[in-house]
């Protein structure tokens, strides 16, 4: 298992290499398509931790979701507090490095709220 710890003007950021349902965290970061489905296998893996209320309160998010934005729900049953669900682009050379960017600047702004 690989942790590093960053500082930032945010906050403090824990990267962690392992099973993020075995560690309690603020906030979890998943990406997801523009109608919030949980099609990616870490994302069914949330979905399936995280019980009915975090199916259902995805259901309730207004979609489509823009690529570039996000969502942040509750965890639920997940030991963390909450997710970040990413419309991440596709990377076909356009603008998707601009995109990605903005992404992490709206996750690293959202974390700050929270």
């Amino acid at each position: 298992q690989i942790t590093r710890n960053l500082s930032n003007a945010y906050r403090f950021i824990n990267l962690t290499n392992g099973d993020i349902l075995k560690h309690q965290e603020d906030v979890l970061v998943n990406t997801t398509d523009q109608k919030l489905g949980f099609g990616g296998y870490v994302a069914q893996v949330l979905l399936k931790a995280g019980g009915p209320g975090l199916k259902e309160e995805c259901d309730m998010a207004q979609k489509p979701i823009p690529i570039g934005d996000i969502v942040t729900t509750g965890a639920h049953s997940l030991q963390s507090k909450h997710i970040i669900h990413v419309v991440l682009p596709s990377y076909d050379g356009s603008n998707s490095e601009s995109i990605l960017r903005s992404i992490v600047q709206k996750c690293l702004h959202e974390c700050n709220r929270l």
